[in-house]
């Protein structure tokens, strides 16, 4: 690990890099040895975005919005392939009261069956759906009502640690 004391003196090493002969004093920090995926539980993204009064008159401005919000849909994109499959999720869990399955996706959106697959696990590993009996629901709250309140709480945990590991640098360089 570089020290500040060696940031002072000029002196800087790669980490994970082996240590020149006359160094051997010095201990080079080998626990991330580039980045490791094994270390991510999960990724988080979320857009502050503007909530303009025509996006809340329609239900398809409303998804779109959603999805951008929570990163499932980027601005640029050409293809609304996410956008249909999330909509389809809310239709199915909040108008028929029914798990989504990727099967009824599919049938509904006409979207390949694999590809409804490959976005419900993406929108599972960001937090934002949960897996029950074989289908898929929009994260709830424990009296059933629709809430993000479990997506914030794993921001909220990953800033806490963010924060630990930034003191815990600062009291390194000290």
């Amino acid at each position: 690990m570089v020290n500040g004391d060696e940031i002072r003196q000029g002196h800087h090493k790669e980490l994970g890099k082996p240590e020149k002969k006359g160094n051997s004093h010095r201990k080079t920090d080998r626990s991330l040895k580039g980045l490791q995926p094994d270390i991510i539980e999960e990724t988080f993204v979320v857009r502050k975005m503007k909530m303009p009064t025509d996006v809340q008159l329609s239900k398809k401005s409303l998804v779109r919005w959603l999805a951008l919000a929570l990163g499932i849909a980027n601005p640029n994109d050409k293809r609304d392939t996410a956008i249909k499959i999330l909509d389809s999720v809310l239709f199915i869990n909040f108008s028929k009261n029914m798990l989504a399955r990727p099967r009824d996706i599919s049938v509904k959106t006409g979207i390949d069956e694999k590809l409804v697959d490959y976005h419900l696990r993406k929108m599972l590993d960001k937090g934002i759906l949960e897996r029950k009996r074989g289908g898929y629901v929009f994260l709830s709250d424990q009296y059933g009502t629709p809430s993000l309140s479990v997506f914030k709480a794993n921001i909220d945990e990953s800033l806490r640690r963010a924060s630990q590991a930034v003191l815990e640098i600062k009291r390194m360089y000290e």
